[in-house]
């Protein structure tokens, strides 16, 4: 003997049953796409890292070689300037030799000069000031 109620009873067990299978299969997939976007979090993140490492390696390369040709230039201007300062400095000198009096001057003469120099800047730094009580 058929019933409708064991009829409905076994349709409602089907479908609970179904839809824990629904359930079920709907946690396994959060789960694969959980996994699959760490997965691709953490390769992004790597690319990432790996493409600032080569550029921070460019730079740092090019840096290298600005420092070196600013070295470079800083060092031969110095030498230039050291070169033509020493070739006008002893030019001076040789000049000075060539073309300085042969008169010298006496010892009495000197003495006589720097006495009157400290007289004069004594005399200088008097002051009088009258009405002072």
């Amino acid at each position: 003997a058929w019933t409708g109620k064991n009829s409905s009873s076994s349709f409602q067990s089907r479908l609970i049953e179904s839809q824990q299978n629904v359930i079920k299969i709907q946690e396994e997939l959060s789960q694969c796409k959980t996994e699959q976007l760490e997965n691709l979090k953490k390769t992004v993140k790597d690319s990432v890292v790996e493409l600032v490492k080569a550029e921070f390696g460019t730079l740092s390369e090019c840096k290298n070689e600005q420092l070196e040709s600013l070295k470079k230039t800083v060092r031969g201007s110095v030498v230039e300037s050291v070169k033509a300062e020493f070739k006008t400095y002893s030019s001076v000198v040789q000049n000075s030799e060539t073309s300085r009096p042969e008169t010298v001057i006496s010892k009495e003469v000197l003495k006589t000069v720097v006495k009157d120099v400290v007289h004069e800047e004594d005399q200088s730094r008097n002051v009088v000031l009258f009405g002072l009580a």
